[in-house]
């Protein structure tokens, strides 16, 4: 490399230089696991990719259920005070939006009526 090189010259060389050093190599093809047990059939190569989603899918669905499970239990003590609650309220409101209407719109005097 000569000593009176351009800048531009100069810097291109060193990125080139830098690039070369830092390149990655290249990816093998297909997955490590999955040449281990198929051949190189495009066939036998999509049917395991199918069978790993499956079983991805199972085990998410596994863990959800089990996740729902463990909610429920822990939910149970106030599933019955939810239930009385949206029930009660379901019933009141109506009759509740009638007296605010009776009273044009005045909250407190239709909340001692009730």
């Amino acid at each position: 490399m000569c000593m009176f090189l351009p800048f531009f010259e100069l810097n291109q060389s060193i990125a080139e230089s830098l690039s070369s050093l830092l390149r990655m190599p290249d990816p093998p093809q297909g997955p490590h696991l999955l040449r281990l047990f198929t051949s190189n059939s495009n066939e036998q190569q999509q049917a395991m990719y199918i069978a790993m989603y499956n079983v991805t899918f199972m085990t998410l669905m596994v863990v959800s259920l089990i996740g729902l499970v463990a909610l429920y239990k822990m939910l149970y003590m106030f599933l019955s005070p939810m239930m009385w609650a949206v029930l009660v309220g379901t019933l009141l409101f109506p009759f509740k939006r009638s007296i605010t209407h009776t009273t044009k719109g005045m909250s407190i005097p239709s909340l001692f009526i009730i």
